[in-house]
């Protein structure tokens, strides 16, 4: 009979010792140093939370606010869990929070094998507040013309700036929310003005404004498909009328850009214009007549549709007033649909599939908004957001919670026949669909000059807020700086 080895077993033996002790989770009391953000403003989008600090083990929890977060294992001093948006929804039931809280976190190990040893890491504190805050304003960049610059965004959160100068269009960029810019760089002569841009994926940028100079005025239109590295040929959609303004650019969910803009011989014979390009801008359609107007504003919606506020003429008077289109620009809603008096529209559409129309109203100038549930169709009752006071121009963004965020300027604190002087910017927030708004928070209260339209505002895709406006002192009103500001996190 052979006998065993004692060696080998003693070798089995020792083995079948390693394999059990590699599936014994040794008790670890984590440590948490800090998270991150460490703040939200209520009802926002779902986000992503980093916790750091040390002897994090596989299988670790985040614990928000007493919910159990499955985490990301990155490392023993890192972990990253998405938080849900309405964990940071309500204070209080369904009640809406009506002033800041903190909430605590921590980390959790899955428990060892020693059961004394406590899983539980100290706490921290997150903070949810009511509405967003604005940090100190930053100069971008400096010119002589007061005139709006334009901000757009891609689908990676870079930032691109437009702005005029007396010798043609600049731009520069910024990939860390505009902390830091890149040197202006000249896109085009001649002088610009109404510029407006559009972004339809990461580092695409379709832009139109109206040349006045240079080498030759019109309408006219770039494009750069590598984040501004390259332009394509500037081209020419339509001349210039002896009025002319407020140019807007879109696209449809095929990929049919529609500029639009105002013109006409006189105040009183003001036409909304569009055209249409099916192969990114390379050629553009005849310009063609919408209805009698000015100030068009254009938003996509969630169905693909390109719907449109304006002023329209009717008699004597300016209405708001409806449009849109879903066969790409071809046709469009007439006579358009009345939504109030006033002017100054904009348009947004949100991911519950409403549309706003945000506008001064013609006796107090009170920036109002009214809502469609179906479509454009019917609009509700009016409501007040603020006192505007002859204001400028709203810029509205909407979240993928369906929160409303609007800023503008107040109200008209002195005028002459050279400038106006606004109360600074203000910033109001509706998490109901519009139906109550918290404000205001101050961007900015400097007593400037503020270029027209307005202020132009973008959203990155983690909720930061990014405001950029024009502005000058009513007593060196050729020395303009644009200036940009965030949210606070």
């Amino acid at each position: 009979m052979k006998r065993n080895n004692p060696l080998s077993i003693l070798f089995v033996l020792s083995l079948i010792a390693f394999i059990s002790c590699e599936n014994v989770i040794v008790s670890t009391t984590p440590t948490l140093t800090s998270i991150s953000p460490s703040s939200k403003v209520v009802h926002m989008p779902s986000f992503s939370l980093t916790a750091k600090g040390k002897d994090f083990i596989a299988g670790a929890k985040i614990i928000f606010d007493g919910h159990e977060i499955s985490a990301n294992y990155v490392s023993s001093t890192q972990l990253s869990g998405t938080i849900p948006s309405e964990y940071i929804a309500t204070s209080g039931g369904d009640a809406p929070l009506l002033g800041s809280k903190t909430v605590e976190v921590y980390v959790k190990n899955p428990q060892g094998s020693d059961s004394s040893v406590s899983t539980e890491s100290g706490h921290l504190t997150f903070t949810i507040s009511n509405n967003y805050q604005f940090g100190a304003s930053s100069a971008a960049a400096t010119t002589t013309i007061l005139e709006a610059p334009e901000l757009v965004i891609d689908k990676n959160d870079k930032l691109f700036l437009f702005y005029s100068k007396s010798d043609g269009l600049y731009f520069i960029t910024s990939t860390n929310l505009g902390s830091t810019w890149s040197s202006p760089l000249k896109l085009n002569s001649g002088q610009p003005g109404w510029i407006k841009g559009y972004s339809e994926d990461s580092n695409i940028v379709d832009l139109v404004w109206a040349r006045y100079g240079g080498e030759s005025n019109g309408l006219v239109f770039t494009r750069t498909t590598d984040g501004g590295s390259n332009w394509s040929a500037v081209k020419k959609i339509d001349d210039l009328y002896p009025a002319f303004g407020n140019t807007d650019i879109s696209a449809d969910q095929s990929g049919v850009l529609l500029a639009t803009w105002f013109a006409g011989d006189r105040w009183a014979n003001l036409t909304i214009l569009v055209s249409r390009s099916s192969d990114h801008g390379s050629t553009w359609s005849w310009a063609g007549e919408i209805a009698r107007g000015k100030d068009p504003h254009m938003i996509r919606d969630t169905n693909g549709k390109i719907n449109m506020a304006f002023n329209y003429i009717s008699g004597s008077s300016f209405d708001i007033a409806y449009t849109a289109t879903g066969d790409s620009g071809w046709s469009w809603i007439y006579p358009p649909i009345r939504i109030s008096s006033g002017e100054k529209p904009v348009i947004v559409s949100c991911v519950s599939g409403y549309l706003y129309c945000f506008y001064l109203d013609s006796t107090a100038y009170n920036l109002n908004v009214k809502r469609s549930t179906d479509g454009g169709t019917n609009w509700g009752s009016s409501v007040v957001i603020a006192p505007a006071g002859e204001g400028l121009q709203s810029t509205i963004e909407t979240d993928s919670a369906g929160n409303l965020n609007a800023a503008f300027t107040g109200n008209v604190t002195e005028e002459t026949d050279d400038y106006r002087i606004y109360s600074g910017i203000s910033f109001w927030r509706s998490i109901d669909y519009g139906s109550a708004w918290n404000g205001p928070v101050s961007i900015t209260g400097e007593q400037k000059a503020i270029a027209s339209p307005g202020p132009r505002s973008v959203m990155t895709s983690n909720g930061t807020i990014i405001v950029a406006w024009a502005e000058a002192g009513k007593n060196a009103l050729n020395t303009v700086t644009i200036k940009t500001v965030k949210s606070a996190e």
